[in-house]
Formats: structure tokens, sequence, C-alpha cells
């Protein structure tokens, strides 16, 4: 059963019934006295006994019967319980109402002859079915409301739960394809130009640090991207022997701009898996941020002869992330000539809170 904190609710709903007894009996225009304090009290204490006690009934009753099924046998038993309660509640305080308008001697000469009680008994029953009914439909309105909220709560939490699992299974997929390419890259360096082969070692190192500090982050700084992303095209460039031209156009303002990790890396190796690269026709690939703080990855496009085998990794995964984090959409363009990645880069001043994706425990 969720949890119904509502006491603002509670409060304004006493008080809102409570100066509508007032309005109703006319009790403004009567003279400040003991017995106008009294009544007014009186008000108060039954409109109290009569919210809280048929809110606990109610409350009570829910959590015994808790399932949709039980909902005819719940309902009945609270008007079979609450009912009772609110009636003898009204009748406490008619019988209170009639000793402040008539005076105690009217009043008691009333309760001798039957007369108070039957008029009270008359008048207090609809009363208490229309009191209690009402109290019961706007209970379950609310009660409904909130468990429509923890359900779309929850159904929200857990598609967070399924991508997340399914994004970091994407980057376990990425990282071990990388080592793979690199280490091969590497082993031919090592036989061919040694010491191109340690600088190769060196640009590597600082790759897969970078790649073990920040892949399980949410998001990382524009200029920290940038940095590893200097590293990442040295590893580029020896691995494809000079057949990568990388331009970066950096704008400083928006250095501590935020965007999740590896995107830079996914989205270079994307444009090079799919176009031809050699000396006499690099492939050029240039990064550059737009004044609507947009990160845009350009390439020109050479396409391969033979489609390479492509399992979209990057480009999907770049593209949950953002559709998870529910920031604007990841823009993709191809035409004849180049082909554009277009991403949201996220303010500074964002609570990062809201983008914690994993599981806790």
């Amino acid at each position: 059963m969720p949890n119904i904190s509502e006491k603002w609710f509670r409060v304004i709903g006493i008080t809102s019934i409570s100066l509508s007894a007032v309005y109703s009996n006319k009790l403004y225009n009567q003279p400040l006295s003991a017995a106008l304090i009294i009544h007014l009290l009186v008000i108060l204490i039954s409109v109290i006994l009569t919210w809280e006690g048929n809110r606990f009934i109610i409350l009570f009753f829910r959590k015994k019967f808790p399932e949709q099924q039980e909902a005819i046998k719940r309902s009945l038993v609270i008007f079979l319980t609450g009912m009772p309660y609110t009636w003898i509640i009204l009748i406490c305080t008619a019988v209170e109402r009639y000793i402040f308008l008539y005076g105690a001697t009217i009043a008691w000469a009333e309760i001798k002859t039957g007369r108070l009680f039957l008029n009270v008994f008359n008048n207090s029953l609809s009363k208490s079915f229309l009191q209690f009914s009402l109290l019961y439909v706007v209970y379950e309105i609310y009660y409904y409301h909130k468990r429509l909220q923890q359900t779309e709560e929850q159904n929200k939490q857990l598609e967070k739960e399924k991508l997340w699992s399914q994004l970091e299974k994407l980057n376990q997929q990425v990282n071990p394809h990388f080592l793979f390419n690199t280490l091969n890259s590497l082993s031919s360096l090592i036989t061919e130009d040694p010491a191109e082969a340690d600088r190769f070692l060196n640009e590597m190192s600082k790759v897969y640090r970078y790649l073990l500090d920040n892949n399980k982050h949410e998001l990382v700084t524009l200029q920290t991207e940038l940095k590893f992303i200097h590293s990442f095209y040295q590893l580029i460039k020896l691995r494809y022997n000079q057949g990568v031209d990388l331009t970066i156009h950096n704008n400083s303002l928006y250095d501590d701009y935020l965007l999740p990790p590896l995107t830079l890396q996914l989205l270079v190796e994307n444009a090079v898996k799919h176009n031809i690269t050699s000396r006499s026709q690099p492939l050029q690939i240039s990064i550059h941020i737009t004044e609507d703080a947009r990160l845009m990855v350009k390439n020109n496009l050479q396409k391969k002869t033979e489609k390479p085998v492509s399992h979209k990794i990057g480009l999907t995964n770049i593209s949950d992330k953002y559709r998870l984090m529910q920031q604007d959409e990841v823009i993709i363009k191809e035409d004849h000539d180049f082909f554009i990645v277009s991403l949201p880069l996220i303010h500074p001043a964002v609570d990062r809170k809201l983008f914690s994706f994993s599981t806790a425990g």
C-alpha cells in the first residue's frame, strides 16, 4: 500500500469544513461571548474527530483488505464502520448546537420529552451519510492518484535500470573491441618502429586511464573529453598510417559543459569504420561547438566499397543515453558529401543526481 502522507491536505480540508460550518450557521453575526467560543471549539473538535477518525477507519481497512478483488468487501466494511462513527459525532454536535441556540433549560426539557433526540436523529442521519460519503470519495481519489504516481515512478525507474543495464553492456562491447585493435597495431609497430611503438604505448596508457576513470561516470566535462580525444587521435593516426585528419574548433566558454564519457571516441571510431582512410585520401573529421551549445562532429563521406559489419553500437549508445537523460535528441544527418552528428551539451549547473542511473545496493 502506498504511504499516504497528506498533512497539508488534511489541514486544508479540516479548516475548510470548519469555516463552512461557521458560515452556514451564520456564527460570524453572533456577538463574541464565552458560549460562542465554546461552540466554535466544539465545531472544530467535531470536524477533527470526524476527519481523523474516518481517515483511520479508511486506511486501516485499506491495509487489511489491500487487494483489488477485495474492493467491495473493503468498501462495505468501511461504510458499516464509518457511518455509525460519523453519526454519533454529529448527534453530539447537534445537541451542543441546540443548547447554544436555545439554552440549557429548554434543551433539557426537549431531552426529557424525547423530541430533541428525534429531531437530531432525523437531521443527523442524512448528514452523516453525506459527510462520510464525501470524505470516503475524497480519500479514494487521493489514494488512487498517489498510487498512479507511484506506479509511473516505478515504471520510469524500471525503464532507467533496464536501459542503463543495456548501455553498460554496450560499453563493455566497445572497450574489448578497441583494445583488440590497438594491441594489433602495437604488435606491428614493435617490429617495424620501436620508437613509434613506445609513443603509441604512452598514448594508449592515457586512453585506458581515461576509460578506467570515467567510463562508470554518467557525465564528464567537455574539456575532459577533448583532452581524451587528443590522445585517442594519436592512436588513430598511428593505427591508420596518417589516414585520418582531426580538427577541433573549441570554444572555451563551453569547457565546463557536460556530456556522456566516450561520446567523441564512439563518433570518431564510427567515422573511421565506415570510410576510406589513406595518406593520399585522409578522412577529414572536425569537431566544433555551435552557439546554441551543441557539439557537432562532421566527416566527409568516402565510404568503403565493402560495408563493414556494423552492430550500430556507437550511435545507438549515444542516442540511448541522451534519451535516458531526457535531453534534446541527438541529430544525425547525411548527404552526398558529409555525415554529421549533432548532440546537446548539458549545462554545468544541472543536478547530476538526476542522471544517476545505476541501481542502489
